[in-house]
């Protein structure tokens, strides 16, 4: 469970590449000539992963400590 929300925005930060990181993996499977269930398969860990973070951010957020309306307006 996050406890603050620096912890909260770098969470978010990490779902954010994390999911780059997915798609740049994929492609690059696609490119060695894997099917898409193969590449499911491969890149099942880092998708468990990602799940996780995003539980751990809306479980943070649910609890009310922070709502994502409020961090998007202080980014800008």
């Amino acid at each position: 469970m996050l406890q603050a929300k620096d912890e909260y925005i770098e969470t978010l930060k990490r779902i954010e590449q994390t999911e780059k990181v997915i798609e740049l993996h994929k492609d690059n499977l696609r490119a060695l000539g894997m099917n898409e269930n193969q590449i499911d398969y491969s890149t099942q860990p880092i998708i468990c992963f990602l799940e996780q973070l995003k539980e751990e951010a809306e479980q943070y957020n649910i609890s009310g400590n922070l709502t994502l309306a409020c961090l998007q307006d202080q980014k800008d």
